[in-house]
């Protein structure tokens, strides 16, 4: 299965389409005109948040947040503003201290930038509302090749011990590194669990950075990657890129605006257990960003509020020491102390080293490596080549990650499975993939009950499921929506298709 192998490493996220326009289709003999690299981008360039499901996906477009200043009428800060901003398409249920995917669909990812991940208890923001950082990737964000529109890859992410259960909003924040000066933010609901009944650890996390609304008051300069002033603990940095400082009269106070009201800031980063880049390298909350699964030693650390009094909370941070080379994506660990706010003492803290568990989002989660299966469905050691490659059992009971010559498996978390090098929903029949037969080299084959779907190659078609929302319905893969009104239509007005004598 060659040209299946070379697709998912060219543009893996063919694997888990979301039509995010439940109007529109697209043949696989359009996308093959098109290119591999220009079927994400749908009717346009930029990038649209895919997992966790956004709100409003019906109403959301892939532009960037208006050159205005939040809160005046020009403005859509936060989240793109429109009618049905705020509609829930699918709800994401994620679990402190669990792995989690962040994914985009479209091409045009600007040669990367700075990303930031952050949460709100406000189920309906607005621009008064204070959204706290829990994770900042400081360059090649949201892809690690910063050449240009090369697409994306995906990372990983983690919600840190301490955060408040039940219903959150989640935000991603870009600002890119080639182009128009822009802001890009896409929000999306999350229920938690695992979590605090409480919200002091959620105070001391640092406000999200927003510049570049207006432009004509503080931007980003041009080529270059966002310097955060206030990460927080959760930073993943490539050391190797180019960082610099926004620049403009209200700079200063956009900077301040990060501590304001934060109790406890922690003013020092350590060795990164939340999040890496791309699963396809790494796809494990529990290791630095080398793409090894190791679990650094990790001391009890403390964590103070305005008073400095230590709460102790039930979780650890890893040793501060400096990461000894960069990482195969480029990334590193930071562990030197950045600027801190008056008020905080220099202690940090880390989520859980825990044994990784893919959560239960209602998103499909993808990996840019189309990895063989293995033999066995038990946990255990399973050889394998491809180094940082996601593994999956035969039975897709069970998956790991290859590190140096061998992958450590473990059980899919329920309603999930794992196929070829990636992590999927369950089809609700159970059916597992197989192979079908077919004719026309490259077309794109669809089971009978539009769950499945697969290319075919040299005669035959693997099939897999399709993502959330979706179908796969006369060779293309559609929103179900969209596939539901036109039945609907065909059925109220008596139409039919008939096949010609």
């Amino acid at each position: 299965m060659l040209f299946m192998s070379r697709l998912y490493k060219l543009n893996p996220t063919f694997a888990i389409i979301q039509i995010l326009d439940s109007s529109s289709t697209m043949s696989f003999a359009t996308f093959a005109a098109a290119g591999l690299a220009a079927f994400s981008t749908m009717a346009s360039g930029h990038l649209i948040m895919q997992n966790p499901v956004p709100f409003g996906v019906d109403s959301l477009n892939n532009s960037p947040l208006v050159d205005a200043k939040p809160g005046t009428a020009q403005s859509d800060f936060p989240c793109k503003q429109r009618p049905g901003v705020y509609d829930i398409t699918a709800m994401n249920n994620v679990q402190v201290g669990k792995p989690n995917l962040i994914s985009w669909e479209g091409s045009a990812s600007h040669g990367g930038g700075t990303c930031q991940l952050a949460i709100t208890t406000d189920l309906e923001p607005t621009a008064n509302t204070t959204f706290k950082l829990i994770q900042t990737y400081e360059g090649n964000c949201p892809v690690v090749s910063s050449n240009g529109n090369t697409g994306t890859d995906d990372y990983t992410w983690s919600l840190p011990e301490g955060t408040p259960n039940g219903r959150l909003t989640f935000a991603w924040l870009w600002y890119n590194r080639i182009g128009n000066r822009e802001l890009y933010m896409n929000c999306a609901p999350l229920d938690v669990t695992g979590g605090s009944d409480d919200t002091e650890f959620y105070d001391s996390l640092p406000n999200a950075y927003i510049v570049n609304m207006p432009t004509s008051e503080c931007q980003i300069p041009e080529t270059t990657n966002a310097e955060i002033p206030y990460p927080g603990q959760y930073l993943l940095k490539n050391p190797d890129a180019s960082f610099a400082a926004a620049s403009g009269p209200s700079c200063q106070a956009s900077a301040a605006a990060m501590t304001e009201g934060v109790k406890g800031y922690k003013s020092a980063t350590v060795e990164n257990l939340a999040a890496t880049h791309a699963p396809s390298s790494n796809y494990d909350s529990t290791g630095p960003a080398t793409g090894a699964a190791t679990q650094p030693a990790a001391p009890t650390s403390s964590y103070a509020g305005d008073d400095g009094a230590s709460s102790a909370p039930a979780y650890t941070s890893a040793a501060a020491t400096p990461t000894s080379a960069p990482s195969q994506s480029g990334f590193v660990t930071v562990s030197s102390a950045v600027a801190s706010s008056s008020s905080a003492p220099a202690t940090t803290s880390a989520p859980p080293a825990s044994s990784p568990q893919p959560s239960a989002q209602t998103t499909t989660p993808s990996t840019s490596a189309a990895a063989s299966p293995s033999s066995s469905s038990s946990p255990g050691n399973t050889s394998c080549e491809e180094q940082g490659a996601l593994i999956c059992s035969e039975d897709g009971e069970s998956y790991g990650l290859c590190n140096f010559g061998s992958a450590i498996m473990q059980p899919v978390a329920p309603g999930t499975m794992c196929s070829y090098g990636q992590i999927v929903r369950r089809p609700q029949n159970n059916t597992p993939p197989g192979s079908v037969s077919c004719s026309e080299q490259g077309a794109l084959v669809c089971s009978a009950d539009g769950e499945f779907f697969g290319l075919c190659d040299f005669g035959s078609a693997v099939l897999r499921p399709v993502a959330n929302g979706t179908t796969c319905s006369n060779g293309s893969i559609q929103g179900k929506r969209s596939v539901e009104r036109r039945h609907a239509h065909r059925h109220r007005h008596g139409v039919h298709h008939v096949k010609n004598a």
